[in-house]
């Protein structure tokens, strides 16, 4: 399926067996959609509603962000969440469970979404060779954050949360956002990586500052914050640190150096990645 913009995770994709085209020799189905996100399991009429599948998935696109969800009934929880790559992933849906793509690639990379899916019903040795293969675990990207300043000022440690749109570069690999001028606040994990329940480990660098950063851990509850590390200089990694999943950080820098605007690079580990220091 091909679209020229995002899949956005929530709106029935509205589509029908003769919509395709079918390539005999390749077995490929090919359709361009203008809308939607979400995929009854019925497949567009292909295959009976009332039957377990297992569905591969992959795209083009290597936005961390972009991920593809089995939910049942609503789209605000889901069972099981695999971020898109190009390598074929799988997941398993019982009779009348949806598939919700959300991805955030056709913005970033100016042009088009595919997503190819290989969609089959799960028997039962289907199912036995499945869990044999599984210890291979889904892919999980380290998501790189680059948060700059608009403004010359500097970063100062607060509660309030940050809400910043990011952009993937597809060169690069980098999510970058902007701080308003005048912003500060603290990266909550989740609008960093939806863990769920659970944490992730974290390291943040400056760049621009024309002084040491201090990093400062926000607990969940009451807002309440502790240092983690002082006098980090520019352009070196903080040491790793844990973030429990309601948990979020924040800083404080100089005002930039000559010229600059002061800038944040933070690298966000797969939660099953645990740090070696607390």
């Amino acid at each position: 399926m091909v679209k020229n913009s995002d899949f956005d995770g929530t709106t029935l994709i509205e589509l029908a067996q003769d919509d395709f085209t079918f390539t005999p020799t390749t077995r490929l189905y090919e359709a361009a959609i203008t809308t939607g996100g979400l995929i009854n399991s019925d497949y567009f009429g292909f295959l009976s509603i009332e039957t377990p599948k297992i569905v591969g998935v992959a795209s083009w696109s290597e936005n961390p962000r972009s991920v593809v969800r089995v939910v049942s009934g609503t789209t605000a929880e889901y069972r099981e969440e695999v971020e898109l790559s190009p390598r074929v992933q799988y997941v398993v849906m019982n009779p009348r469970d949806q598939l919700s793509i959300r991805t955030e690639s056709a913005v970033a990379a100016g042009g088009r979404v595919a997503i190819d899916l290989v969609v089959n019903d799960l028997g039962e040795q289907n199912h036995i060779e499945l869990a044999r293969q599984n210890s291979r675990g889904p892919v999980r990207h380290t998501r790189r954050y680059r948060v700059v300043r608009a403004d010359a000022g500097a970063f100062s440690p607060s509660v309030t949360p940050l809400d910043l749109t990011y952009t993937f570069d597809e060169t690069t690999r980098l999510l970058n956002g902007t701080v308003p001028a005048g912003g500060s606040g603290q990266f909550k994990i989740q609008a960093l990586r939806n863990t769920r329940f659970e944490g992730a480990q974290v390291r943040v660098r400056v760049s621009g500052s024309a002084g040491p950063m201090e990093l400062y851990r926000v607990e969940g509850r009451l807002n309440e914050f502790v240092t983690i590390e002082t006098g980090v200089v520019n352009a070196t990694w903080s040491k790793p640190f844990w973030l429990g999943y309601d948990d979020g950080f924040t800083v404080r820098t100089a005002m930039p150096s000559q010229g600059n605007q002061v800038g944040l690079d933070i690298e966000i580990l797969p939660p099953e990645v645990r740090p070696r220091q607390l």
